[in-house]
């Protein structure tokens, strides 16, 4: 998120504004600063909830994982080349909002903000269990580590930037340094006389094409929240480079590491069935390289699992300051604190929404009911990125872009074709929980007819930025000039200018090229000539 920044006046949205240049933002610290975001909400999914997919069979969700990453490596390709060509602050709402109007981007919006409060909710609610095994007093007080929990993720994401981006990168090594330390720790283990076969027969192992359209979704586990780093265009330098290259480099981590856990995690005793029902996978290669309890080995999956709910809240709050900004959520919530900047009303919605559904602990398994939830939301998301993608990969072919996907269109039917298949198997093989997400998908339908209604997108001008769809070489410096002037008022957010506003820039750009490149010569031509412009009615002075 944007700080330092002044505090907002409500007259307008057009004044809540970041600085013309991120304060003590190099391109190098912005690599590591991506990165490290990557890191933190890509990783916690390998410490828990992934294990869960092994009822369907070693060999069938090792192949979901396969082609979850594949998917997974075509969407940040896709988005890649999306944000070399425009920076979207806003996610899948700010491509939406462009490519399909402002009424079917509330809609992704809505599906991609849940998605991340989902996320911090299932991640909160098993680091309560995970303090559980650690302090079993705390069973029957879940809402203290909630608690916790929150306030301290909320406080984090209410410093300044660099504040931020130390405590930011600090979890991004601590949890891939423990994910490391578990993996090496593994190998001696798994090549000793202790790596036994798993104590169940293989045909008690179900390995059938519905088992494997079940588990599909839950590979998307060890991938998730590594697209939010599209959010961050308003936090580095040249984010049309850096967020690309910054983005492919933590998916080719994140996929090593999860099919280097996959193994490890298959390899040690116990194996399966008692592995996929495990609340940490770890603990159990943890115990055996430290010689120590389970409570003490549970204590090591925390710091991940945290960082990766902090990641989310971030993430969720981008969205919902998106959807303020365009006007399509009241602008009260775009209110921010004057010593940092943080869009505080923005984050205590967010994070009241994601403390209440925490009680569905009580009554539902989290891990399974919101879980479902979340990654449907997650996967109509992808979808329309894709589709978002494809669309200005036809209409736009013109557009400069420093990163082209090498897998073009086809790489966005392939992953369009995983995230069909993945909505398809929460819906038919999630035992009755399919109307369940009927409904919810209605529910949100229906708030954005209400919308529609209240406020309609038709009395804003559908037109993609004039800026970028220039093509004649000859106009190329005084675009380039535009986007200059565009993406460094960015704001948390705010994508691109309104139109009327783009025009301005386009205007005010030209007469300040031109006047640089071929000043007017005044001498050379006569008093009344039509291109000469005066600025008063006095007449021309004699000679």
């Amino acid at each position: 998120m944007t700080r330092e920044r002044g505090s907002l006046t409500m007259q307008s949205r057009r004044r809540y504004s970041a600085p013309q240049k991120p304060v003590g933002v190099s391109l190098v610290h912005s690599y590591i600063n991506l990165w490290s975001t990557g890191m933190t909400v890509g990783m916690g999914g390998h410490y828990f909830a992934w294990n869960t997919g092994l009822v369907a069979g070693p060999w069938s969700f090792g192949l979901a994982v396969t082609v979850m990453g594949m998917a997974y490596i075509c969407l940040c390709c896709c988005l890649g080349e999306v944000t070399s060509m425009v920076p979207f602050t806003g996610g899948a709402f700010g491509l939406a909002r462009w490519t399909f109007g402002f009424h079917a981007g509330f809609l992704v919006g809505c599906c991609e903000s849940l998605q991340y409060i989902l996320y911090v909710t299932c991640n909160f609610v098993q680091l309560s269990r995970f303090t559980a095994v650690t302090y079993p007093s705390s069973v029957e007080y879940p809402y203290v580590t909630w608690i916790g929990s929150y306030m301290l993720a909320v406080g984090m994401l209410c410093c300044n930037s660099a504040t931020y981006n130390r405590w930011n990168r600090l979890l991004a090594f601590l949890s891939l340094g423990l994910l490391v330390t578990y993996v090496i720790g593994s190998i001696p283990l798994a090549l000793s006389s202790e790596a036994v076969e798993p104590n169940v027969a293989p045909s008690a192992i179900v390995q059938d094409v519905p088992s494997f359209f079940q588990t599909l979704p839950q590979a998307a586990w060890f991938f998730a929240g590594v697209e939010t780093l599209n959010r961050l265009c308003n936090e580095v330098e040249s984010p049309n480079i850096s967020i690309p290259r910054s983005q492919l480099g933590c998916l080719f981590t994140l996929i090593c590491t999860a099919l280097t856990v996959f193994v490890m995690v298959n390899v040690l005793p116990p194996g399966l069935p008692v592995i996929a029902t495990s609340v940490a996978p770890f603990n159990h290669g943890f115990t055996r390289m430290f010689n120590c309890s389970v409570e003490a080995a549970t204590l090591l999956s925390i710091p991940a699992t945290f960082a990766s709910g902090q990641g989310f809240a971030q993430a969720y709050t981008n969205i919902i300051v998106a959807l303020c900004s365009s006007r399509l959520l009241p602008e009260g919530f775009l209110v921010c604190l004057e010593s940092t900047g943080a869009p505080i009303v923005a984050i205590a919605l967010g994070t009241f929404i994601s403390f209440v559904l925490c009680f569905m602990h009580y009554y539902v398994d989290v891990n399974v009911v919101l879980f479902d939830v979340a990654m449907l939301y997650a996967f109509v998301a992808y979808l329309s990125q894709c589709i978002g993608y494809i669309y200005l990969r036809r209409e736009h072919s013109k557009m400069q872009r420093p990163f082209k996907s090498p897998f073009g269109i086809y790489g966005a039917l392939f992953a369009s074709g995983v995230w069909v298949a993945s909505i398809g198997g929460l819906v038919l093989y999630q035992d009755i929980r399919g109307p369940l997400f009927a409904l919810g998908l209605l529910g949100v339908w229906f708030a954005g007819e209400l919308v529609k209604l209240i406020n309609p997108p038709s009395k804003y001008k559908q037109s993609f930025p004039t800026m970028y769809k220039t093509a004649n070489k000859k106009r190329q410096r005084s675009v380039k000039a535009t986007v200059a002037v565009a993406t460094s008022g960015r704001s948390i957010g705010r994508e691109v200018p309104l139109p009327s506003e783009q025009e301005d820039a386009l205007a005010q750009a030209r007469r300040v090229v031109d006047a640089a490149i071929t000043p007017l010569d005044t001498t050379s031509r006569p008093p009344n000539s039509p291109t000469t412009t005066s600025t008063t009615n006095n007449p021309p002075a004699p000679s």
